[in-house]
């Protein structure tokens, strides 16, 4: 007993009078041979009354002390020690028994399991206990939005390594029964559930993955499917969205490798459903680049003829490495675009792309993530499509926005040159001037220029050159007519 526990004043009640009730009474697993150890001592001296039964102040219910509680009625006594602690509501209540718990024992990898899922059924529900249904709701599909922020969280509350929590909350969602006995008996670690956990999903994957595309997050509405047939790129970005995933998923991530069972994929896709962008558009390799360093030739060539194979298809492939674009007798239904996002590889983009034997349906460059002021020095013309970008947060790197006016300088170029120009969702940077006191602009910032859609440009097959909706700029002093995206 704390000294805090001392100032409760603890004293003697019936135990008749204390009440059982959840989730305290489930919170951990009373143990036969503790059980047995307390039992015997309260036989040969009474109950210990430096060791209270902590109960909730008014309402007479165990927060902390079920062994306890349950020797004393096997003894038998009629009364034990008791204080009783104030609580604001059942969340505080709980968590002080959390607390007090780990502190005396060294949890299990099953006690930990029960106390994550018992933490996220709360969260998911609004903290005290509610209907039946919201329970059920929240013991399937709560546990997987959970990760991150909220796994480093219940790590804390309960004394244990997040990656621990994370092992837990995977093990909750979707491991059978069997395998939750298994854990909470022993017989299994969360570390060996979660592993056999994963190489289901990668024997589900793999199934999955070489019957039909992939459906893109929402986030990306200039395709509406992906197919990674090659998956893995050697590069090492640090703002790589893929690598993360690939080490979520343990994917040897930085040695390119050929899924030959996806090759087929297209073809057996079919035609698409509709007619639209997305409908129709396939991003190629999300998961890597096609023609970066450790790919094979061969690999490239049996994609490509996958690709002839689903004429009705348009197929998206983007790389930092244009090098190899060159000599590529490219289908009909491919749109081919180069990454750009430092000055150095602006300039090999526009370089090779003029050296193309056989040019593309589209060329486009993403300038994903603009990190830094670009130009294409006016060569911009060897393209068909513009994509600015902003920088996505990963494991690696914050997320970051590109300053206006590298934007802006970008918008213009492409409006001179006659090419389509799209901000992806990530893109979130706007003009910020106010109005005030203005100076005479310089000679060379009077062009006035016209940018067509700026937002949700996009090009079409062989015919990038139309344009839908206009916004006015002028240099300087941006002016948006209809508005801006």
């Amino acid at each position: 007993m704390n000294e805090t526990e001392k100032k409760l004043n603890p004293r003697d009640m019936e135990l008749d009078k204390i009440q059982l009730r959840e989730p305290f009474n489930t919170l951990f697993e009373i143990k036969p041979e503790v059980l047995g150890a307390i039992e015997k001592d309260m036989r040969e001296h009474g109950y210990d009354r430096g060791q209270p039964i902590v109960l909730w102040k008014g309402k007479k219910v165990i927060v902390d002390g079920h062994t306890r509680y349950q020797a004393a009625q096997l003894v038998p006594l009629t009364t034990v020690t008791v204080i009783e602690r104030p609580f604001e509501d059942e969340d505080e209540a709980f968590d002080y028994a959390v607390h007090h718990q780990r502190d005396r024992r060294n949890l299990t990898d099953g006690e930990i399991r029960r106390l994550v899922q018992m933490v996220h059924e709360r969260k998911a529900r609004g903290g005290d206990r509610k209907s039946k249904e919201a329970k059920s709701k929240a013991s399937g599909e709560a546990f997987d939005r959970e990760r991150g922020k909220g796994a480093e969280k219940t790590a804390k509350k309960l004394g244990v390594s997040t990656s621990k929590v994370e092992r837990a909350l995977a093990v909750n969602a979707c491991a059978d029964e069997a395998t939750k006995r298994a854990v909470d008996s022993g017989e299994m670690t969360l570390f060996q559930a979660d592993e056999q956990l994963r190489e289901m999903r990668r024997e589900e994957d793999k199934e999955k993955n070489a019957r039909r595309f992939n459906k893109v997050a929402s986030g990306i509405d200039w395709a509406g499917w992906s197919w990674s047939p090659v998956v893995g790129c050697a590069r090492g970005c640090k703002y790589c969205y893929a690598s993360d995933r690939a080490m979520r998923q343990k994917i040897d991530f930085d040695k390119p490798r050929l899924y030959e069972e996806r090759l087929g994929v297209p073809e057996r896709m079919g035609d698409p459903r509709g007619t639209g962008v997305k409908d129709r558009a396939v991003f190629v390799c999300s998961m890597g680049d096609l023609f970066g360093k450790g790919v094979k030739r061969k690999w490239i060539e049996s994609v490509l003829e996958a690709v002839r194979k689903a004429p009705k298809w348009r197929f998206v492939f983007l790389t930092k490495n244009p090098r190899r674009l060159v000599d590529i007798k490219w289908p009909r239904n491919a749109w081919v675009g180069v990454t750009t996002d430092t000055q150095k590889r602006a300039d090999a983009a526009v370089k090779w792309f003029k050296q193309f034997k056989h040019r593309p349906s589209v060329t486009f460059v993403s300038c994903e993530p603009m990190v830094r002021p670009i130009t294409f020095r006016g060569e911009l013309g060897v393209i068909d499509w513009l994509a600015i970008g902003g920088r996505t947060k990963t494991t690696k790197m914050p997320a970051m926005q590109p300053k206006w006016r590298w934007v802006e300088d970008l918008l213009i170029e492409a409006r001179d040159a006659g090419v389509r120009v799209y901000f992806k969702p990530n893109l979130t940077v706007r003009p910020e001037q106010l109005p005030g006191r203005r100076s005479a602009p310089k000679k060379q910032d009077h062009k006035d220029v016209r940018l067509r859609t700026v937002g949700e440009s996009l090009p079409t097959d062989g015919n990038a050159g139309k344009v839908e909706g206009e916004v006015s700029a002028r240099r300087g002093h941006a002016r948006l007519a209809g508005g801006s995206k």
